[in-house]
């Protein structure tokens, strides 16, 4: 498998672990988080996360 050397972490799309990262959450919940702010977006087999709406939602859970 090749590995991108393309790594945006400011991106449109971040993975899982960038997502986690920015929020200085885990992984898990991370993802919990993306799903429930509808943020999800499968290109081909990769899981990626709309970074704007996710770093929205977990801003207006307080």
């Amino acid at each position: 498998m090749n590995k991108s050397k393309a790594v945006n972490p400011s991106g449109d799309f971040i993975t899982a672990t960038q997502a986690a990262e920015s929020a200085n959450i885990g992984i898990a919940t991370a993802k919990k988080y993306a799903e429930q702010a509808n943020a999800v977006v499968h290109i081909g087999r990769c899981y990626r996360i709309d970074r704007l709406k996710f770093l929205e939602y977990i801003a207006n859970q307080n």
